[in-house]
This record gives C-alpha cells, sequence and structure tokens, in this order.
C-alpha cells in the first residue's frame, strides 16, 4: 500500500446509475493530506463513495470515501493561502509551479476529488478510528482553518504548494462501470459532526515504517501515464474498483461515434442552440458566458462555418478506449482549431471533455475594475468563467477606463485565452478629470491652513534651525507659478496593481511665508529650505513641495489622501 492522498478532477459529478467520470490525476502526497489537498476540495464539498476503490466487504471497515468539491472555487481558497505564505523566491516558484499546474488540470473538469482512504484507513488503529479520520478530513474540507498557517507560514509552504508531493498533468485512466449510489452525500447531523481540528492530521512519526493494509482498492485495471516530475520518474498504476455489474464495457468508443458527437456539437453551435451544444459536455449551463443572449451575440460577430471532423492524427491525450478528435472550423474570417477527448462506448457517447475553454490567467484588473460585460452580458471577473468557441465583445463596467485597441477576441482554446491575461486599457478623460478636481479642491484646503502643519504634508517646524519661532495662525502658502501650472496639468498613474488607486508625481512647489520672533522681536519672512530651515530671504531658494495625493475610486466617495 503506497499510503498516499491522491488529488484527481472530473468534468462532471458522479450520478449514480451513470457510467463513472473520466478521472484526471492531478497531484499526489505521501503519507498524509497536506493542506492544498483539503483546500482544493473546499468548495461545497461533498462525500460520494470512493470512485477508485472500497474496502473489503467482509473485514468490518467503513467504506472507502471521497470528497469532491467546486473547482473554481477551491483554487480561489488556495489563493488565500497563497497570500500567506512568506514571499521568497523559492516559495514563489512552488506557487507558481502550482498553478501551471492547476491550469493545465482545470481545463479538463470543473471538481476536484480528494481520494484520502489510504491515509485515513490504513494509519487507524481500527474501525472506528478509520472513520473518524475520514470524517475529520471531511469536516476541515467543509470549514477549512488558515489560523494554523499564519502562524507557521514558512514551515506550510511546502504542504500548501505541493512541493512535499508530485504533479503531474498526464496522470489519468478511463473510468469503468457505473457510479454507486452515494450513501453519504449528505453532511453529518450536529451531533454526528466531529470536531473540526486546526489541520489535518499529520503523518506518523517514523513514516517509513510500513503501516498496517487495513484497506484493498480492488481490481487494478486503469492505467496511469508515467511522468516526471521534479526530476523524479513518477509512473502510477490507480487502483479502479469496478463498481455494477462486473460484465461492464471496456468503454471503447468508435472512431465514428465519436466524430459524430463533436459534429452534432457544432451542428448546435452554428445553430444557436446553448443547450443542446452542451448535452454530453457536463459543463453547468449557470455559467454566466454559457447563455443563449452571448452565443447569438457571438454569432453575429463570427458565424461558424466551414467545420471539418477527424480523429487526430496524434493521438495524445486520450486515455483508455477515449479518442482524441480534432476540428477545424471558421469564426467569421478566422480559421481556429479545438481538440476534443470524447468518452463512451461502441456508439454510445458518454461525454466530450475540453467542449469549452476555462478562462485562467486574465489580467488581474479587470475584477478589480468591478467586473467587465462580455457580448452585453455583465460579469464581476473574467477569470473562472467557461467560454464556448467563439467571438466575444469585451467592454470595461467602469467609467474610469476604456480598452485600448481591439475589443473583439476570437476564442476556440486555450491558447487564444492568453490573449486576455494584459488587456490594454487606458484612463479615461473622465478619470483625469475627476482627479484633477478632487486634489485641487483638497490642496486649495490644506493652501488655506493657518498653522505649521497642514493635512498634505506642506509643513513647517515650529522652531526653525536658526532659533526663530513661529507665530501660531500666521503661515500662508501659495503655489508658485511652477508649482501651478503642475496642478493643472497632472495626469494620474495608477498605483501598484489597483487600477482604482490613483496618484500623481507632481510636487505643487510652494512658497511659504510666516511671522516669526526673533531675538524678542517679530518679523515677517519667507522659510526658505536648503542650507537649513531660516526666515531668511538668503541662501538656497528650493521651494517647500505637498506630499504625493492618491484617490481611491473603489470608495463610493473618492476621498484625497496626502502622504
Amino acid at each position: 500500500m503506497a499510503n498516499r492522498s491522491y488529488l484527481y478532477i472530473i468534468d462532471r459529478l458522479p450520478e449514480e446509475g451513470e457510467p463513472l467520470p473520466l478521472v484526471r490525476g492531478v497531484h499526489e502526497n505521501n503519507y498524509d493530506v497536506p493542506l492544498l489537498h483539503t483546500l482544493l476540495v473546499s468548495g461545497d464539498p461533498v462525500e460520494y463513495p470512493s470512485l477508485i476503490g472500497s474496502s473489503d466487504p467482509e473485514d468490518g471497515w467503513p467504506p472507502a470515501r471521497c470528497i469532491v468539491g467546486n473547482a473554481r472555487q477551491g483554487i480561489e481558497n488556495l489563493e488565500q493561502a497563497f497570500a500567506a505564505l512568506p514571499n521568497t523566491s523559492q516559495v514563489q516558484e512552488q506557487i507558481e509551479r502550482a498553478r501551471a499546474a492547476l491550469a493545465a488540470a482545470i481545463n479538463h473538469g470543473s471538481y476536484f476529488v480528494l481520494e484520502h482512504a489510504e491515509i485515513t484507513h490504513d494509519f487507524a488503529e481500527d474501525a472506528a478510528e478509520a472513520q473518524l479520520n475520514s470524517d475529520r478530513s471531511y469536516a476541515s474540507a467543509q470549514h477549512p482553518d488558515l489560523s494554523d498557517l499564519q502562524q507557521n507560514a514558512e514551515s506550510l509552504a511546502d504542504e500548501v504548494t505541493g512541493a512535499s508531493g508530485f504533479w503531474s498533468e498526464h496522470l489519468y485512466y478511463t473510468s469503468v462501470g457505473t457510479v454507486p449510489e452515494p450513501e453519504s452525500a449528505v453532511a453529518p447531523s450536529s451531533e454526528e459532526q466531529p470536531e473540526v481540528p486546526a489541520q489535518l492530521p499529520q503523518s506518523q512519526p517514523n513514516p517509513q515504517s510500513q503501516p498496517k493494509k487495513k484497506l484493498s482498492l480492488g481490481a487494478r485495471i486503469g492505467i496511469i501515464v508515467g511522468s516526471v516530475v521534479v526530476g523524479i520518474p513518477l509512473l502510477l498504476i490507480v487502483a479502479l474498483k469496478v463498481y455494477g455489474a462486473v460484465s461492464a464495457p471496456s468503454g471503447t468508443v468508435s472512431d465514428a461515434a465519436a466524430i459524430t458527437a463533436v459534429e452534432s456539437y457544432f451542428d448546435a453551435l452554428a445553430a444557436g442552440d446553448v443547450e443542446r451544444a452542451l448535452e454530453h459536455t457536463g459543463v453547468d449551463l449557470t455559467d454566466p458566458l454559457l447563455s443563449q443572449a452571448v452565443l447569438d451575440r457571438s454569432l453575429e460577430l463570427a458565424p461558424i462555418t466551414n467545420v471539418a471532423v477527424k480523429i487526430s492524427d496524434s493521438g495524445e491525450g486520450a486515455s483508455g478506449g477515449n479518442k482524441m478528435v480534432e476540428a477545424t472550423f471558421m469564426l467569421g474570417d478566422v480559421t481556429a482549431s479545438k481538440e476534443f477527448e470524447v468518452s463512451g462506448f461502441d456508439e454510445e457517447v458518454w461525454h466530450i471533455a475540453d467542449a469549452t475553454t476555462l478562462l485562467i490567467s486574465v489580467d488581474s484588473r479587470i475584477a478589480k475594475l468591478g467586473g467587465v460585460s462580455v457580448n452585453g452580458v455583465k460579469v464581476s471577473d473574467l477569470e473562472f468563467v467557461h467560454l464556448l468557441p467563439g467571438a466575444y465583445e469585451i467592454a470595461l463596467d467602469t467609467p474610469y477606463y476604456e480598452l485600448v485597441g481591439e475589443t473583439e477576441f476570437i476564442i476556440a482554446n486555450s491558447e487564444d485565452a492568453q490573449i486576455l491575461e494584459d488587456i490594454e486599457m487606458e484612463l479615461t478623460q473622465t478619470a483625469i478629470d475627476s482627479f484633477r478636481s478632487l486634489v485641487s479642491v483638497s490642496l486649495t484646503e490644506c493652501l488655506a491652513s493657518k498653522e505649521a502643519s497642514s493635512p498634505c504634508g506642506i509643513d513647517i517646524p515650529t522652531t526653525l534651525d536658526s532659533g526663530e519661532t513661529v507665530v501660531a495662525g500666521t503661515v500662508t502658502r501659495t503655489l508658485t507659478p511652477e508649482g501651478q501650472s503642475e496642478l493643472d496639468t497632472m495626469v494620474p498613474e495608477q498605483v501598484l496593481t489597483d487600477p482604482l488607486l490613483l496618484s500623481t508625481s507632481a510636487h505643487f512647489a510652494t512658497k511659504i511665508t510666516a511671522s516669526f520672533v526673533q531675538d524678542g522681536q517679530t518679523v515677517e519672512g519667507e522659510v526658505v529650505w536648503g542650507f537649513g530651515n531660516t526666515a531668511s530671504d538668503f541662501g538656497n531658494t528650493d521651494k517647500k513641495n505637498a506630499k504625493a495625493p492618491t484617490v481611491d475610486f473603489s470608495a463610493a466617495t473618492p476621498v484625497v489622501t496626502w502622504g
């Protein structure tokens, strides 16, 4: 027994009596369930009977269970954990490795599966402890606790980023048989709910010792393609328990059936029938951009024509008896292509994988701007959104920015989606005028201050270096001609990565005069900066500058801050 925690991805939720979904390996970890696995299945987690194995019914142990969670929500939860990790080059490299692996995985499915029975059962002394371990693992997925991560971020970095285990984009097998009834696919009652631990149970003190074998994962009929991860050859054999009839089909779909399925998919797309197009894809129609309105607009922008479908020449990527199908087609006047993995048996098609493109890496400024309009439909963010092959007209839903150049994009596959990683946008005249107006009003209020200190940082000490003291309430601040010109012509700039946080490099040079007490007498003078702060008219005549103004346009009422 390997005693590993396995993370897979599937394209649809298992349903009783249906063929098992295509299961692809994503990551595995030896001897414990890492926080990475827990977080990735923490999106509305549900328990199911294991998709790859079960306990021997005669040994009295609880049946093996898996946890299935929404992949998009799981990745979002993982990103919160990434934000708590140290900002070192090593950790950031591990994070980028994880993001790349997850981006590759999520294009093949919508749900992560945690198979943890080798941990929950094999490290248990008896059946009761195995059940408790399984319940605790499920509870941790329902209510992930990051408090330990906040205190021990450095030591837990490998566990969160997946560096403690192994990634693989090519671990998958064809599921055979039918899905069993999910007897425990509901959350335990409050009386049965185990206490949620701060983190999942850790591995045994001596992981090299051989733990007692308590779980049998059944007949080994799945084949996994070998992969090299961080220099280590990894060839895994995944156990698959055949549920249902012993005479379950081998799951080989014919060439003709695979081609017909993809042709039917494109026929439905070209006819503008979303529901029929997604019939065998397993994609949730509630995804905001898989609507009839979005497809209708796509076809107006770029009709789908000249579709040609064939079995892929390379055959790469297909598992078991599945078939890789290649389609070339026209989107308007653009030639596009896309590959699909079709699973089924003989002439019966169960599923068409990769029918949509899932956007993973999208310009992060879009979400911060409050959303975007795609083919007339508003969404808060484009990241983790499914798109059908088609044309997409994008408009920013903000008065402060506008797109530069192209606003219509052809997206047929994941490669096309990369054009959304860095969208060109610029400030609108509305944003520039609003910024100038707000800063001007705030600066005018600041200049009106008669005290030594001011809200915008144009301050003078109450006692100058030469010994003079400032008479309270006598300070006068006036913009120099250069300062006034900067105020009139300043152009706001984005602060770091937040597009709605704007500032400027303008200095607003200011002349400052005041009354001073010098040797018992009150005198008038200008504060000169350079060779000490004096009331003399001699020396360096550099003027005092204001601090940098910043305006947060995400606020309901934008306010200027100086700093």
